[in-house]
């Protein structure tokens, strides 16, 4: 089975270290990245969406404020060891109301906002994870929406191997995860495409929320996917020809797993009965951040919310949104 590789090499605390080992203040990178968006076709006010408060930094989307935690993956055998972090969205409104992540990420419709925001989040969580990780030795998972997917035509990575490049990383250092509905619903085909660009860059591919059903091997194989996470209560529910496909993925595959949701010593014991590479969830340590302490603050010079009804390419379905709309 193939392992993680020790892929970033430690960083100063608010340095990045470029690839001609010249360490790169955080402020300056934030102030390239605000002026690359600047000049993008289609951006959401404010005019700054990248700000440094506290050591962190906050993206600003119109009226709301968008910042990271980070979640460990372990080695299954050795829990103490850290293969992974996985990039988990953060987000408020200017009064410091929490934001469900899938609500805000539902609230785009035209195909540019939708980019743009993903962009952004993406962004955001790079920065972030360079800025905190006191040791930055493991890949970052960082999520990729079906509907970004579909959006950009091509040249899928592309855009974010520039943020990486300036940071002086390359796509070797992130896995782009992405949910299996995105492979298996009517729009597979174009979704396959764009993984394959990802995959012809660098970046490694993980599946999530994968369901053992009959065909998974097909299916992954058409994906060429690197890593699959299974949510360790279907293990539980797993029935024996699940079982025997997953014993399969184990141990005549090179793909790697991962077990997420592990919130009990027991549910921990069993994904290890399966023989999976990692384990993630609450049993090892909640996401690494704290909340905004200052978010009405952070919002000042954001897009007001009775302006929002100017920007014509964002509606929201989910009340606690309303104000945007």
């Amino acid at each position: 089975m193939a392992k993680y590789q020790q892929l970033l090499v430690y960083q100063e605390p608010q340095h990045i270290q470029t690839n001609e080992e010249k360490a790169v203040p955080l402020t300056s990178l934030i102030d390239y990245f605000n002026d690359q968006i600047s000049q993008s076709e289609f951006r959401i006010l404010p005019d700054q969406p990248l700000v440094l408060r506290d050591g962190r930094v906050v993206g600003r989307f119109a009226t709301v404020l968008l910042t990271s935690a980070f979640q460990i993956v372990v080695r299954a055998r050795d829990p103490e060891c850290v293969i992974g972090h996985e990039a988990l969205l953060r987000a408020y409104m200017g009064n410091g109301q929490p934001i469900a992540p899938r609500a805000l990420l539902r609230a785009p419709r035209s195909p540019q906002a939708v980019v743009y925001l993903d962009r952004l989040c993406r962004m955001v969580h790079m920065l972030n994870y360079l800025a905190q990780r006191e040791s930055r030795s493991s890949p970052l998972f960082v999520n990729v929406r079906t509907e970004h997917l579909l959006r950009v035509p091509d040249n899928h990575g592309w855009y974010f191997e520039q943020v990486l490049q300036r940071c002086g990383l390359t796509p070797q250092h992130v896995v782009i995860d992405v949910h299996a509905s995105a492979i298996q619903d009517a729009h597979a085909g174009q979704v396959h495409t764009a993984l394959a660009n990802y995959r012809e860059r660098g970046y490694r591919v993980s599946i999530e929320d994968l369901d053992l059903a009959e065909g998974v091997f097909d299916l992954l194989w058409r994906v060429r996917a690197d890593i699959v996470k299974l949510d360790v209560r279907s293990l539980l529910r797993a029935d024996k020809s699940q079982r025997g496909r997953l014993h399969r993925l184990a141990e005549h595959t090179p793909i790697e797993i991962i077990a997420t949701g592990v919130e009990t010593s027991e549910q921990a014991r069993t994904a290890r009965a399966f023989n999976v590479d990692g384990l993630q969830g609450f049993y090892f340590g909640a996401p690494e951040a704290d909340p905004l302490e200052h978010p009405r603050e952070m919002a000042h010079g954001v897009l007001e919310a009775r302006a929002w009804a100017r920007v014509p390419s964002l509606a929201c379905p989910d009340a606690r949104l309303q104000f945007c709309c």
